[in-house]
């Protein structure tokens, strides 16, 4: 069972996503959950050996954009969602450039939620279709200059792959699109990589969105 923990104030939310990850889900256990991300950083143990933390904005004390980054302090390559229900643009970008690795909005049903946290395992990211458009939306006027590496330039084939993954997409979607093999695929993700200086696909979102980054 993949392990799983949130961070959420709301009990009734809060009681019901346990529920739902401890009893019903075949996928995912939830064995961590507290209202707050003091609360994290006070009682987490790395013999929980979390895969995934889900973490709400709004939150008593610490919020959980500020929180993102105490708690990598804390694990390792494990993947922190956002899970909130704050649709707007400032939050997205805050959130994905503080270190989140996706953004689900709390509209979604608990069994979506699993599905998006499935897709992040094949290589993924977990994006709520909304989000997803809103982002798509936004760069879309920069699209003839998506943006150059400090030292090399991306190829147009390795843009659209970085725009898929942006919006959620697995490698085994991206690839027969673009007419590769998954191997192919895996060819141009370790070039892109290589050229942008990071070495996962949560590293890729986070610089994607650097406005340092940008032309």
């Amino acid at each position: 069972m993949i392990k799983i923990a949130i961070i959420e104030d709301n009990q009734e939310y809060r009681e019901s996503f346990k529920e739902f990850f401890s009893k019903k889900s075949t996928n995912f256990e939830c064995v961590f959950a507290v209202d707050s991300i003091e609360k994290f950083i006070k009682y987490y143990n790395q013999n929980l050996e979390l895969e995934f933390i889900l973490v709400d904005i709004n939150l008593p004390g610490m919020s959980g954009i500020k929180g993102v980054n105490h708690i990598q302090k804390l694990v390792n390559d494990t993947e922190i969602i956002m899970l909130t229900s704050l649709n707007d643009s400032k939050s997205i970008f805050q959130a994905l450039t503080s270190g989140a690795t996706g953004y689900l909005l709390k509209n979604l049903t608990l069994e979506e939620i699993e599905k998006q946290l499935l897709k992040v395992i094949d290589q993924g990211a977990a994006m709520s279709p909304e989000v997803a458009r809103r982002l798509i939306k936004h760069f879309q006027p920069k699209k003839s200059s998506l943006f150059i590496p400090s030292q090399e330039e991306l190829s147009e084939r390795e843009k659209q792959i970085i725009q898929f993954v942006i919006d959620g997409k697995t490698y085994e979607e991206i690839a027969p699109f673009l007419g590769l093999t998954i191997n192919g695929l895996k060819y141009h993700v370790k070039s892109i990589y290589k050229k942008t200086h990071v070495k996962s696909k949560g590293g890729i979102i986070k610089k994607f969105f650097n406005k340092n980054f940008f032309i």
